[in-house]
Order: C-alpha cells, then structure tokens, then sequence
C-alpha cells in the first residue's frame, strides 16, 4: 500500500499544491520533508533537559510566528531516544485552563486504554467524566419535545442518557476543578510509570496564537494550576508575551523558556550572507527544482521575499502553484477544442513555476494591497525604520501594529532579537527614497549581465546601502540588485 512516508518531491502544480500549504502539518511526510535547523532550534537542549529531570518539567517553547514551532515539536516526538524513555503525544491546546487540563486528561486517558489499561477505577472514573463533559458540550436546550415519534424516542433516550451520566459525576462537569482532573491524571501516570516504566511527555501546540491577554491569564495566573499536572509537558506560547515585563514572574514558575529563531537574512541593511542553503531545502524538498523556470533565479525570488520565514516561503510557493495551475485550465478551455481537454492531465507535468509571473502577479499583488491599506503615517514610521531614523520598539503602540499585522518579521536570538521589514513592503519603501539617477543605474545594472558598470562611485552607494548584493553560485562572484528591487523591473502582466 502506498505511504505518504514515501512521498518525494513534487513534479507537478497539483502536488506542490497538496504538500506545500503551511497550515497542514508535516507529520505524515516528517522523513522527506524536514530540514535540519541546529542553528535556530533549541530542540536538542528541550530534549536534554526532558532525559535530565525527573520532577514533571513544564517547559515553554516560543518564537515569531511561522518560524517553524510546531513543526520542530512533531519533529522531537519522533526522537527514537525520547521515545524509549515516554509515551508522547502531540496535540493542540485550549484557551482557558479548565479546557487545556482536560485536553491534557483525554490524552493521559487514551494513552492508558492504548497500553490496555482501560480497567482500571480512575481510567474509567476520568473516562465516564469526559464522556459526559463533551455530550454537555454538545447538548442543545430543547423547549419542547418533538412533534414526531420516532425523535420524541431519541429525544427521551438522550435524556435518559444525560440523566445517567448525571448521577455518575453528580454535578456540571465546569464545576469538576483542575485540581480534581489534575488528581486523575497523577493517578493514571503512576500507573502507566509503575506498570511499563515509562512516563508521559505531551507537546501542546497552538497556545502561541494566543492573544496577550489570554496568554497571561493562563501562564501567569494559572501557573500553579499547570505545575500541579503530573507530565512532562512542553508548551509553546505567544512571543509577544516575551516582550511583557510579565515574563520575570513566568520564568520563575516553570522549569525554564526555549527561543526559536527565524532563518537570518540580513540586519539593519547590512550585506550579510543569508541562509540560503536551508531555505533552499525547505522548497526543494517539497518541490523538484525542475517544476521552477528559471530555476535560480525563481528560487532566489522566493527566498528573499519570504524573508526567512518559513510560513512565509511555502505560503508564497503554494499561491505560484496555485496561480500555475489556474493559467494551464484557462490555456486548455479558452483556446483549445473541448476534445483536448484530456491535455489537462497530460500537459500539467509540463507546467513551470516561473519568475516573472511570481512578480508580477503574486508579489505585486501583495503590494497594491499595502499600497491601499497603509496609511501616510504608517509609511512614514516605515521609512524612518528602514533608514534607521529610530529603532523599532514593540512596547510602543504604533510600532505593535505593524508586526501584529505582518508588517515586519522578528529575527536574531533571544540574547539578541531585532526586527525588519517584510521584503514585500520593503520594495515600496526603497522605491519611494530613491533618486531618479539611483533608479536608471539600478536599471541598467539589471539589464547588464557583465556588471560593466561596478566601478563608479555611483555603484559604491548603491552597494552601501545594500541596493546592490554579492551574488555567489557555482563559484563564481556576481553583483546583482537586491532581488527585493526585482518588481521595479519586471513588466507587471
């Protein structure tokens, strides 16, 4: 039988389209798929101190968002060392602290009826109360009893049904406590620990997309709450929790907070070598570099323009497949017989993610909605950021608004955490401080491939202010204009 383990990279627009999408999680395809990020992930250090301490750590995991988090959680449940030493699950959290205690029970409860385990008293006991606490959930108040026999029979043995539960757990289920969900699940661990001589490790996902306040309501206030559960347990939070001066209090209630960076690209407009091979691996792993024309050149696009987020980079390779696939039917059904149809199926191997229709059609489109929506103020703050007029801080208001609505990414470590603009957004803002004689000479170096012009002083500007960028590939050195100038260039279609 065919397993999505042995998936290789996609060939065609309608498999980039499946295995690309950001919001779909890489566990089914985790062996093909996954590129090793020592730099940025702390996960070895996580996975060290989960095999050191025995006292049910509670450790937090953060980061700026669509850096990778979650994938790099799925990545650690698969560690075969973890492994011979936890049962581990994986699942996403809940807002509010009753919820998440019993997310964390139901999972404690399967993972004991996995090991056959389902005998025993407070495996049934938590069991019978999650039963009756998602039927609670679900029920609908009705007024009345229905008019037809056959519901009036669901309607009464439903009834009956809740009744029964009702005895059994004796009270609404939001009135059961933490503490007495968290009394089961340290009933049920020492079991599963005395009984197989493993302990449970869970990795709760999604709690980083939390806003600020829920946040803090939850890992502050609740903190006590969470220690008492009896598991090794790994959370991911929001990052802008980590800006908080709520943060000293968290970091004394938990065993200790873990970083996740952002690929590099460049800081403060300085030419810095980026990242490129990991970023390259990213796309090509889920896509053959055959699918893109021309190869190089596209792939470079897409790199620069994600800006290092990986979210980012496969967001914007799924809308070139997506964008692809639409011009192949429009082709084949506007100037083709309706016979020729079946090439739909056959010509699709043939179709080319290219450069130019990246450009022009998803970039540019992204930056006539910028265009639209920001106002003069934001562009001014943007510039003055760009230029270096003021550095970028999270605690003001208006400098919030602009990373809340992916305006600019986070990059650096926790020692060391800067901020830049999205490459998208960046393209308008140098365009709007160039000079008419930077803007010809920038255009002529994008016409020139034998940079016959390197030597003038103009040139000398332009590389310092990271206009023009070294360029290697095969050995050999180039000067290039920053592909995030590329739009500038390329007639929009």
């Amino acid at each position: 039988m065919f397993s999505l383990l042995e998936q290789k990279p996609a060939r065609n627009v309608y498999d980039a389209l499946n295995w690309c999408n950001p919001k779909t999680s890489i566990e089914p395809w985790l062996l093909n798929f996954y590129v090793d990020r020592e730099q940025e992930s702390p996960i070895e250090e996580i996975k060290e101190h989960l095999l050191s301490e025995l006292e049910h750590p509670k450790l937090l995991l953060t980061g700026p968002r669509g850096s990778g988090k979650n994938t790099e959680m799925v990545k650690l449940a698969q560690d075969k060392e973890l492994k011979r030493r936890f049962y581990i699950r994986v699942f996403p959290g809940a807002g509010n602290i009753h919820g998440l205690i019993a997310k964390i029970l139901q999972n404690v409860v399967d993972q004991a009826k996995d090991l056959k385990m389902a005998d025993l008293d407070v495996v049934k006991e938590a069991g019978d109360f999650l039963l009756f606490r998602s039927s609670w959930n679900k029920s609908v108040e009705i007024s009345a009893v229905p008019e037809k026999d056959v519901f009036n029979e669901k309607w009464v043995n439903n009834k009956r049904h809740e009744e029964k539960r009702a005895k059994v757990i004796k009270k609404d289920p939001s009135e059961v406590g933490t503490a007495t969900m968290s009394g089961w699940i340290k009933k049920i661990t020492e079991e599963i620990l005395k009984k197989k001589r493993k302990n449970v490790l869970l990795f709760i996902t999604g709690l980083d997309k939390l806003n600020k306040d829920q946040a803090v309501e939850l890992f502050k206030n609740k903190a006590n709450d969470l220690n008492g559960v009896k598991c090794f347990i790994v959370f991911t939070f929001p990052i802008e929790l980590y800006f908080d001066p709520s943060i000293t209090m968290i970091v004394r209630s938990y065993s200790d907070i873990y970083f996740f960076k952002n690929i590099n690209r460049w800081r403060y407009n300085e030419p810095k070598l980026w990242n490129y091979d990991r970023l390259n691996d990213i796309l090509t792993r889920r896509v053959s570099i055959t699918l893109f024309e021309p190869q190089v050149k596209t792939i470079d696009l897409m790199i620069h323009f994600s800006g290092g987020v990986p979210y980012e980079l496969l967001d914007l390779l799924r809308h070139c497949a997506l964008l692809s696939s639409r011009r192949l039917i429009h082709w084949i059904w506007y100037y083709k017989p309706f016979w020729y149809i079946w090439l739909l199926f056959k010509s699709h191997k043939h179709q080319k993610i290219r450069s130019d229709v990246f450009i022009s059609s998803i970039i540019t489109r992204r930056q006539n909605i910028f265009r639209r929506t920001l106002t003069k103020d934001q562009f001014s703050l943007l510039e003055s950021i760009y230029t270096k007029k003021i550095k970028f801080d999270i605690h003001n208001p208006d400098h919030k608004e602009l990373y809340d609505n992916n305006l600019v990414f986070v990059y650096g470590s926790e020692r060391d955490i800067y901020f830049g603009i999205n490459p998208i957004l960046e393209t308008i803002i140098v365009q709007r401080t160039l000079t008419d004689e930077e803007f010809d000479l920038l255009r002529s170096i994008y016409n020139d491939t034998n940079n016959s012009v390197i030597s003038s002083a103009a040139f000398k500007k332009l590389y310092d202010k990271n206009l023009i960028i070294d360029h290697r590939y095969n050995g050999e050195k180039k000067y290039i204009i920053n592909p995030i100038l590329e739009p500038l260039f390329v007639l929009v279609t």
